[in-house]
Protein backbone atom coordinates (compact mmCIF):
# COMPACT_ATOMS: atom_id res chain seq x y z
CA UNK A 1 0.00 0.00 0.00
CA UNK A 2 1.41 3.72 -0.73
CA UNK A 3 2.23 5.43 1.88
CA UNK A 4 0.32 8.55 1.39
CA UNK A 5 -2.76 6.05 1.87
CA UNK A 6 -0.96 4.95 5.19
CA UNK A 7 -1.14 8.47 6.86
CA UNK A 8 -4.56 8.99 5.50
CA UNK A 9 -6.12 6.30 6.93
CA UNK A 10 -9.08 6.51 9.57
CA UNK A 11 -8.43 6.36 13.09
CA UNK A 12 -10.53 2.99 12.87
CA UNK A 13 -8.26 1.22 10.55
CA UNK A 14 -5.32 2.13 13.13
CA UNK A 15 -3.90 -0.43 15.03
CA UNK A 16 -4.50 -1.11 18.98
CA UNK A 17 -0.91 -0.63 19.54
CA UNK A 18 -0.89 2.63 18.41
CA UNK A 19 -3.63 3.88 19.47
CA UNK A 20 -2.54 2.87 23.35
CA UNK A 21 0.91 4.43 22.69
CA UNK A 22 -0.91 7.87 21.67
CA UNK A 23 -2.87 7.71 25.03
CA UNK A 24 0.18 7.69 26.83
CA UNK A 25 1.83 10.41 25.01
CA UNK A 26 -1.46 12.68 25.97
CA UNK A 27 -1.50 11.65 29.43
CA UNK A 28 2.09 12.69 30.09
CA UNK A 29 1.76 16.30 28.37
CA UNK A 30 -1.50 17.15 30.37
CA UNK A 31 0.42 16.16 33.78
CA UNK A 32 3.51 18.53 32.82
CA UNK A 33 1.50 21.38 32.63
CA UNK A 34 -0.69 20.56 35.88
CA UNK A 35 3.08 20.65 37.55
CA UNK A 36 4.03 23.85 35.95
CA UNK A 37 0.85 25.45 36.64
CA UNK A 38 1.03 24.57 40.52
CA UNK A 39 4.57 25.87 40.99
CA UNK A 40 3.82 28.82 39.33
CA UNK A 41 0.59 29.88 41.54
CA UNK A 42 3.17 28.75 44.84
CA UNK A 43 5.60 30.90 43.57
CA UNK A 44 3.36 34.10 42.73
CA UNK A 45 0.41 34.01 45.60
CA UNK A 46 0.75 34.32 49.13
CA UNK A 47 -1.59 31.99 51.73
CA UNK A 48 -4.36 33.37 51.14
CA UNK A 49 -4.45 33.63 46.92
CA UNK A 50 -3.27 37.03 46.60
CA UNK A 51 -0.11 37.93 44.90
CA UNK A 52 2.82 39.10 46.74
CA UNK A 53 3.44 43.20 46.30
CA UNK A 54 7.12 42.99 47.68
CA UNK A 55 9.75 44.08 45.58
CA UNK A 56 12.69 41.97 44.34
CA UNK A 57 15.10 41.83 47.02
CA UNK A 58 13.17 43.24 50.35
CA UNK A 59 14.03 41.20 53.43
CA UNK A 60 10.71 40.16 55.22
CA UNK A 61 9.72 41.98 58.09
CA UNK A 62 10.23 39.89 61.61
CA UNK A 63 7.87 40.40 64.95
CA UNK A 64 8.70 43.37 66.74
CA UNK A 65 11.19 43.10 69.89
CA UNK A 66 8.79 43.53 72.96
CA UNK A 67 10.84 45.91 75.89
CA UNK A 68 10.33 46.22 79.41
CA UNK A 69 10.93 49.20 81.01
CA UNK A 70 13.33 47.22 83.17
CA UNK A 71 15.15 46.22 79.97
CA UNK A 72 16.00 49.82 79.07
CA UNK A 73 17.63 52.51 80.72
CA UNK A 74 18.49 56.65 79.75
CA UNK A 75 21.54 58.20 79.87
CA UNK A 76 21.48 61.01 82.32
CA UNK A 77 23.69 63.66 82.97
CA UNK A 78 25.61 63.49 86.71
CA UNK A 79 28.10 64.08 89.16
CA UNK A 80 30.28 60.56 88.70
CA UNK A 81 33.00 59.75 91.39
CA UNK A 82 35.20 56.37 89.77
CA UNK A 83 35.52 53.68 92.62
CA UNK A 84 37.60 51.22 94.16
CA UNK A 85 35.85 48.32 96.11
CA UNK A 86 37.98 48.08 98.80
CA UNK A 87 37.59 44.86 101.91
CA UNK A 88 39.75 44.17 104.58
CA UNK A 89 40.08 43.73 108.45
CA UNK A 90 40.90 46.79 110.66
CA UNK A 91 43.00 47.02 113.66
CA UNK A 92 44.21 49.15 116.07
CA UNK A 93 46.92 51.36 114.52
CA UNK A 94 48.90 52.26 118.10
CA UNK A 95 48.98 48.91 120.14
CA UNK A 96 51.53 47.57 122.32
CA UNK A 97 52.63 44.31 124.40
CA UNK A 98 53.94 45.04 127.87
CA UNK A 99 56.67 42.54 129.13
CA UNK A 100 58.51 42.24 132.51
CA UNK A 101 61.63 43.72 132.82
CA UNK A 102 62.92 41.59 135.57
CA UNK A 103 62.73 38.63 137.53
CA UNK A 104 59.76 38.58 139.79
CA UNK A 105 56.82 37.33 141.24
CA UNK A 106 53.51 38.86 140.68
CA UNK A 107 51.80 39.75 143.86
CA UNK A 108 48.82 42.44 142.44
CA UNK A 109 47.20 42.60 139.38
CA UNK A 110 44.60 45.57 139.57
CA UNK A 111 43.08 45.43 135.57
CA UNK A 112 41.29 43.01 133.38
CA UNK A 113 39.73 42.73 130.02
CA UNK A 114 37.93 45.30 128.97
CA UNK A 115 38.78 47.76 130.95
CA UNK A 116 40.27 51.33 129.25
CA UNK A 117 43.23 52.46 131.17
CA UNK A 118 45.16 55.74 130.93
CA UNK A 119 48.72 56.75 130.22
CA UNK A 120 50.88 55.43 133.41
CA UNK A 121 48.54 54.10 135.36
CA UNK A 122 49.40 51.02 137.02
CA UNK A 123 48.16 47.91 135.27
CA UNK A 124 49.94 45.18 138.37
CA UNK A 125 52.89 45.08 140.96
CA UNK A 126 55.52 42.56 141.09
CA UNK A 127 56.97 41.61 144.71
CA UNK A 128 59.63 44.81 145.31
CA UNK A 129 61.20 43.42 149.22
CA UNK A 130 64.32 42.66 147.50
CA UNK A 131 64.36 45.23 145.19
CA UNK A 132 64.40 47.24 148.01
CA UNK A 133 66.62 45.84 150.08
CA UNK A 134 69.23 46.21 147.23
CA UNK A 135 68.53 49.97 146.68
CA UNK A 136 69.16 50.94 150.27
CA UNK A 137 72.53 48.94 150.35
CA UNK A 138 73.34 50.82 147.07
CA UNK A 139 72.79 54.14 148.88
CA UNK A 140 74.86 52.97 151.53
CA UNK A 141 77.61 52.30 149.47
CA UNK A 142 77.07 56.04 147.76
CA UNK A 143 76.97 57.93 150.92
CA UNK A 144 80.72 56.10 151.92
CA UNK A 145 81.99 57.12 148.81
CA UNK A 146 80.78 60.48 148.78
CA UNK A 147 82.80 60.73 152.14
CA UNK A 148 85.64 58.79 151.02
CA UNK A 149 85.90 61.35 147.82
CA UNK A 150 85.56 64.52 150.50
CA UNK A 151 88.57 63.20 151.82
CA UNK A 152 90.51 62.71 149.14
CA UNK A 153 90.06 66.15 148.11
CA UNK A 154 91.03 67.61 151.19
CA UNK A 155 94.11 65.50 151.33
CA UNK A 156 95.05 66.49 148.03
CA UNK A 157 94.32 70.63 149.02
CA UNK A 158 97.04 69.98 152.21
CA UNK A 159 99.45 67.96 149.82
CA UNK A 160 99.61 70.96 147.27
CA UNK A 161 100.80 73.27 149.78
CA UNK A 162 103.22 70.68 151.39
CA UNK A 163 104.87 69.94 147.90
CA UNK A 164 105.32 73.82 147.03
CA UNK A 165 107.65 73.74 150.16
CA UNK A 166 109.34 70.45 149.51
CA UNK A 167 107.92 68.70 152.53
CA UNK A 168 106.90 66.13 149.79
CA UNK A 169 108.20 64.33 147.26
CA UNK A 170 106.07 64.68 143.74
CA UNK A 171 105.88 61.05 143.93
CA UNK A 172 103.80 61.53 147.27
CA UNK A 173 101.68 63.92 145.76
CA UNK A 174 100.95 61.66 142.76
CA UNK A 175 99.77 58.98 145.04
CA UNK A 176 97.89 61.33 147.17
CA UNK A 177 96.31 62.56 144.08
CA UNK A 178 95.37 59.13 142.22
CA UNK A 179 93.93 58.01 145.38
CA UNK A 180 91.53 61.30 144.64
CA UNK A 181 90.82 60.08 141.20
CA UNK A 182 89.81 56.74 142.46
CA UNK A 183 87.36 58.04 144.92
CA UNK A 184 85.65 60.65 142.12
CA UNK A 185 85.53 57.14 139.68
CA UNK A 186 84.16 55.06 142.54
CA UNK A 187 81.57 57.84 142.99
CA UNK A 188 80.02 58.13 139.48
CA UNK A 189 79.97 54.30 139.91
CA UNK A 190 78.07 53.99 143.13
CA UNK A 191 75.71 56.56 141.99
CA UNK A 192 75.05 54.19 138.38
CA UNK A 193 74.34 51.84 140.70
CA UNK A 194 72.14 53.02 142.70
CA UNK A 195 69.74 54.38 139.57
CA UNK A 196 70.03 51.00 138.42
CA UNK A 197 68.23 49.66 141.43
CA UNK A 198 65.70 52.74 141.34
CA UNK A 199 64.86 51.30 137.90
CA UNK A 200 64.23 48.08 138.81
CA UNK A 201 61.94 48.58 141.71
CA UNK A 202 60.42 50.96 139.34
CA UNK A 203 60.07 48.36 136.58
CA UNK A 204 58.33 46.36 139.83
CA UNK A 205 55.05 47.97 139.13
CA UNK A 206 53.46 48.14 135.22
CA UNK A 207 52.39 50.62 134.05
CA UNK A 208 50.56 51.56 130.79
CA UNK A 209 52.41 53.13 128.20
CA UNK A 210 49.70 54.73 126.60
CA UNK A 211 45.99 55.21 126.80
CA UNK A 212 43.86 52.52 125.66
CA UNK A 213 41.81 48.83 126.23
CA UNK A 214 43.63 46.33 127.73
CA UNK A 215 42.89 43.59 125.01
CA UNK A 216 44.66 40.85 126.69
CA UNK A 217 45.35 40.04 130.64
CA UNK A 218 48.51 37.41 131.45
CA UNK A 219 49.49 38.26 134.95
CA UNK A 220 48.32 36.37 137.12
CA UNK A 221 48.66 37.14 140.98
CA UNK A 222 51.21 34.73 142.35
CA UNK A 223 53.05 34.03 138.63
CA UNK A 224 56.59 34.22 138.61
CA UNK A 225 57.85 35.79 135.97
CA UNK A 226 61.28 36.17 133.70
CA UNK A 227 62.94 39.07 132.13
CA UNK A 228 60.50 39.81 128.56
CA UNK A 229 57.77 37.61 130.40
CA UNK A 230 54.42 39.36 128.43
CA UNK A 231 51.90 40.57 130.45
CA UNK A 232 49.75 42.78 128.95
CA UNK A 233 48.39 44.03 125.50
CA UNK A 234 46.99 47.33 125.21
CA UNK A 235 45.23 48.79 122.36
CA UNK A 236 44.20 52.09 121.64
CA UNK A 237 40.99 52.61 119.72
CA UNK A 238 40.77 55.77 118.77
CA UNK A 239 42.78 55.58 115.79
CA UNK A 240 41.96 52.48 113.50
CA UNK A 241 44.15 51.18 110.69
CA UNK A 242 42.95 49.10 107.37
CA UNK A 243 44.81 46.98 105.17
CA UNK A 244 43.05 46.37 101.64
CA UNK A 245 44.87 44.68 98.50
CA UNK A 246 44.51 46.84 95.28
CA UNK A 247 45.16 45.99 91.55
CA UNK A 248 48.16 46.80 90.21
CA UNK A 249 46.24 48.36 87.60
CA UNK A 250 44.73 50.82 89.73
CA UNK A 251 47.58 51.42 92.07
CA UNK A 252 48.51 54.63 90.16
CA UNK A 253 45.55 56.36 90.57
CA UNK A 254 46.07 56.07 94.28
CA UNK A 255 47.28 58.64 96.66
CA UNK A 256 47.83 59.47 100.16
CA UNK A 257 45.32 61.06 101.59
CA UNK A 258 42.66 60.16 98.81
CA UNK A 259 39.36 59.21 101.17
CA UNK A 260 37.37 56.42 101.16
CA UNK A 261 33.56 55.97 102.20
CA UNK A 262 33.55 52.64 104.40
CA UNK A 263 30.78 50.30 106.36
CA UNK A 264 32.04 48.09 108.73
CA UNK A 265 30.11 45.17 109.98
CA UNK A 266 28.13 46.15 113.10
CA UNK A 267 27.45 49.27 112.02
CA UNK A 268 24.92 49.14 108.78
CA UNK A 269 23.57 52.40 109.39
CA UNK A 270 26.87 54.65 109.92
CA UNK A 271 30.20 55.54 107.29
CA UNK A 272 33.29 55.68 108.37
CA UNK A 273 35.65 58.02 106.50
CA UNK A 274 39.10 56.17 106.01
CA UNK A 275 41.92 57.84 104.31
CA UNK A 276 45.28 56.43 102.72
CA UNK A 277 48.17 56.61 104.67
CA UNK A 278 50.75 54.30 103.27
CA UNK A 279 51.03 52.53 100.14
CA UNK A 280 53.35 49.58 100.07
CA UNK A 281 56.29 49.46 97.24
CA UNK A 282 55.93 46.42 95.73
CA UNK A 283 52.63 43.86 95.13
CA UNK A 284 51.60 41.10 97.59
CA UNK A 285 52.91 37.55 97.31
CA UNK A 286 50.99 34.88 95.46
CA UNK A 287 49.09 38.04 93.87
CA UNK A 288 48.73 40.98 91.14
CA UNK A 289 47.69 43.38 94.20
CA UNK A 290 49.49 45.95 96.59
CA UNK A 291 47.97 46.91 99.97
CA UNK A 292 47.29 49.80 100.98
CA UNK A 293 46.67 51.41 104.34
CA UNK A 294 43.86 52.96 105.49
CA UNK A 295 43.61 55.12 108.60
CA UNK A 296 40.32 55.41 110.36
CA UNK A 297 39.42 58.06 113.09
CA UNK A 298 37.28 56.37 115.85
CA UNK A 299 36.82 58.89 118.55
CA UNK A 300 34.22 57.48 120.41
CA UNK A 301 36.14 54.28 120.74
CA UNK A 302 33.34 52.03 119.44
CA UNK A 303 35.19 50.00 116.64
CA UNK A 304 37.32 47.10 117.97
CA UNK A 305 40.08 45.14 116.11
CA UNK A 306 39.32 42.19 113.57
CA UNK A 307 35.98 43.66 112.42
CA UNK A 308 35.47 43.37 108.84
CA UNK A 309 34.89 46.39 106.27
CA UNK A 310 33.83 47.28 103.00
CA UNK A 311 33.14 50.42 101.03
CA UNK A 312 34.77 52.15 98.07
CA UNK A 313 37.61 54.78 97.10
CA UNK A 314 37.25 57.90 95.44
CA UNK A 315 40.03 58.19 92.86
CA UNK A 316 39.21 60.62 90.22
CA UNK A 317 35.74 62.96 89.81
CA UNK A 318 33.44 64.14 86.41
CA UNK A 319 31.21 66.92 87.55
CA UNK A 320 28.86 67.00 84.52
CA UNK A 321 28.89 63.37 82.71
CA UNK A 322 26.86 61.46 81.02
CA UNK A 323 26.27 57.95 82.54
CA UNK A 324 24.15 54.50 81.50
CA UNK A 325 24.41 51.64 83.64
CA UNK A 326 27.47 49.85 82.67
CA UNK A 327 25.22 46.68 81.82
CA UNK A 328 24.75 48.27 78.75
CA UNK A 329 27.91 48.66 76.80
CA UNK A 330 28.77 45.63 74.19
CA UNK A 331 32.35 44.51 73.93
CA UNK A 332 34.07 43.72 70.38
CA UNK A 333 37.42 43.33 71.17
CA UNK A 334 38.65 47.12 72.50
CA UNK A 335 36.19 48.57 71.09
CA UNK A 336 32.83 49.50 73.50
CA UNK A 337 29.07 49.51 71.83
CA UNK A 338 25.52 50.33 72.91
CA UNK A 339 22.22 49.71 71.69
CA UNK A 340 20.52 52.52 71.38
CA UNK A 341 16.78 52.99 71.05
CA UNK A 342 15.72 55.36 67.55
CA UNK A 343 12.31 55.44 66.26
CA UNK A 344 11.07 52.37 67.23
CA UNK A 345 14.38 50.33 65.86
CA UNK A 346 17.62 49.35 67.85
CA UNK A 347 20.85 51.32 66.34
CA UNK A 348 24.31 50.12 67.27
CA UNK A 349 26.45 53.24 69.01
CA UNK A 350 29.77 52.90 69.70
CA UNK A 351 30.85 54.63 72.69
CA UNK A 352 33.71 55.65 74.32
CA UNK A 353 33.42 55.27 78.16
CA UNK A 354 35.44 57.10 81.19
CA UNK A 355 34.84 56.67 84.80
CA UNK A 356 33.45 53.53 86.26
CA UNK A 357 31.65 53.75 89.75
CA UNK A 358 32.00 50.42 91.39
CA UNK A 359 29.30 50.85 93.77
CA UNK A 360 26.38 52.31 91.99
CA UNK A 361 26.98 50.50 88.99
CA UNK A 362 27.35 53.58 86.52
CA UNK A 363 30.24 54.85 83.67
CA UNK A 364 30.72 57.96 82.19
CA UNK A 365 30.42 58.13 78.34
CA UNK A 366 33.01 60.49 76.99
CA UNK A 367 32.19 59.93 72.98
CA UNK A 368 29.40 58.53 71.29
CA UNK A 369 26.04 59.19 72.72
CA UNK A 370 23.57 62.01 74.11
CA UNK A 371 21.59 62.58 76.99
CA UNK A 372 18.08 61.80 76.93
CA UNK A 373 19.18 58.34 74.53
CA UNK A 374 17.50 55.19 75.74
CA UNK A 375 19.55 51.95 75.56
CA UNK A 376 19.14 48.40 76.21
CA UNK A 377 20.53 47.02 79.10
CA UNK A 378 21.31 43.61 80.76
CA UNK A 379 22.25 40.34 79.00
CA UNK A 380 20.40 40.06 75.95
CA UNK A 381 21.50 37.94 72.96
CA UNK A 382 20.55 38.31 69.19
CA UNK A 383 20.16 41.73 69.02
CA UNK A 384 21.41 43.85 65.88
CA UNK A 385 20.99 47.30 64.80
CA UNK A 386 17.83 47.71 62.44
CA UNK A 387 15.58 45.64 64.44
CA UNK A 388 12.16 47.00 65.17
CA UNK A 389 11.01 47.80 69.50
CA UNK A 390 8.27 47.84 70.87
CA UNK A 391 8.01 49.55 74.31
CA UNK A 392 5.80 47.51 76.92
CA UNK A 393 3.50 48.91 79.20
CA UNK A 394 4.35 47.88 83.01
CA UNK A 395 2.34 45.67 85.05
CA UNK A 396 2.69 49.36 87.54
CA UNK A 397 1.65 51.69 84.52
CA UNK A 398 -1.32 49.83 83.46
CA UNK A 399 -2.41 49.64 86.98
CA UNK A 400 -2.30 53.21 87.27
Amino acid sequence: MPIDQITDAPSSTRSPVVRRRGFRFALAGSLAVLGVGAALYLFDFGDNGVAATAPQGEVKQTAALELLPRDFAEATVQSLQRTIALTGTIYPLNQTEIKSQLVGQVVEVLVREGDQVSRGQILAKLDGADLNAKLNDKLGALAAGKAQLTLAEKNVENNVSLLERKFISQSAFDNVQSSYQVSRATLVSLQAQVEQARKALTDAVIRAPLEGVVSERLAQPGLVVAINTPLFTVQDLSLMNMEALVPTADIPQVKVGQQAELQVEGFSQKLFIGKVDRINPSAAKGSRSIVVHLRIASPDRRLRGGMFAQGNLAISAALSAIVVPETALRWQGEQASVMAIEDGRLVERPVVPGIRNESSGDIEITSGLAAGSRVVIGEMANLYSGQSVHIAVSDTERTL
